[in-house]
């Protein structure tokens, strides 16, 4: 079995929702700005680790493991017990969210 491990530094970015606009009398959808630079950025890390490998054929498994900040206005008490694990996140984005740029 060949694992590939890499590293995305930085916040975690949840994938933004499609946008649509108008053009010249015609709808268009697109990706926002800071969605498609994250995903060009977990891309480019993913590459860097796959070393010009070929990609994986058939199922794979994919484990995320995302570390958020703690909110500046939580208490002192409440801080220390979210960098203990004692909190998790329970706040925007959701992981489903974190994990679509990454899996893309």
């Amino acid at each position: 079995m060949r694992v590939v491990i890499f590293t995305v530094p930085g916040q975690p970015v949840a994938k933004g929702r499609a946008r649509i606009s108008t053009f010249g009398g015609h709808v268009r959808s697109y990706t926002p700005e800071k969605t498609r630079r994250y995903e060009n950025q977990v891309s480019a890390y993913a590459a860097e680790a796959m070393r010009n490998v070929p990609p994986m054929g058939g199922p794979v498994e994919v484990v995320v493991d995302a570390h958020m900040l703690v909110p500046k206005s939580w208490s002192i008490k409440k801080r220390f017990a979210a960098i203990a694990g004692q909190i998790k996140p329970t706040t925007k984005p959701d992981l489903d969210n974190i994990v679509k740029p990454s899996t893309a």
